[in-house]
């Protein structure tokens, strides 16, 4: 344990450095700037950043799931026998599923603020929506989103390229993709391909 405990004091130790010792400089009319030193560490595109990116985005989920265990945030089933699902996370997209209640509300804006004043990132409300099942009245639906401070939308239309409701035909899925690959191939006319 000792040895593991070291290496990972050093390990720790030099990505905070990486971090902390970030300067830059800019070229202002063909000429460089003075350096300076960004207040939000490392730049987005720095290679080290997805990484650091998923252990902060670790430290999310564990509040989403502290609530979900507490019983004060419920997700959904996609079907009777399927685990419950509270939350999403691709890239630094998030979706949290919950019943459609104030108090469910109140919790994920709990856990949005101990998140935002322990790391330092914000969630932008503007860019930030709603949606609601259809059972969902408009009544509850507009107190909900104002509750939450975002915008409402009937449909998230599509998410990562691909619609986010799905009817019993598949069709609709595919439909999309097929009609996108298809023209992409039409531009290949005078391509051949050898196998």
């Amino acid at each position: 344990m000792g040895f593991l405990r070291a290496v990972m004091e050093l390990w720790v130790d030099r990505v905070m450095r990486c971090v902390s010792t970030v300067s830059f400089r800019v070229l202002i009319n063909g000429a460089p700037s003075g350096e300076f030193t960004p207040t939000r560490g490392i730049r987005e595109g720095d290679p080290l950043s997805p990484y650091l990116f998923v252990l902060c985005a670790e430290a999310l989920f564990g509040l989403l799931t502290r609530a979900v265990e507490r019983g004060s945030l419920h997700g959904v089933k996609v079907a009777s026998t399927a685990p419950l699902v509270s939350h999403l996370f691709f890239a630094d997209d998030s979706i949290i599923f919950s019943k459609a209640n104030p108090e469910e509300v109140s919790t994920i804006r709990g856990v949005l603020k101990v998140y935002e004043e322990a790391s330092g990132q914000m969630v932008n409300f503007d860019k930030t929506t709603v949606s609601f099942s259809k059972g969902v009245s408009g009544a509850r639906r507009s107190e909900l989103a104002n509750l939450m401070g975002v915008k409402e939308v009937d449909v998230h239309d599509k998410y990562l390229g691909l619609p986010t409701v799905i009817g019993r035909s598949k069709r609709v899925l595919t439909k999309g993709i097929r009609e996108k690959l298809w023209k992409r191939l039409q531009g290949w006319k005078g391509v051949f391909f050898f196998i």
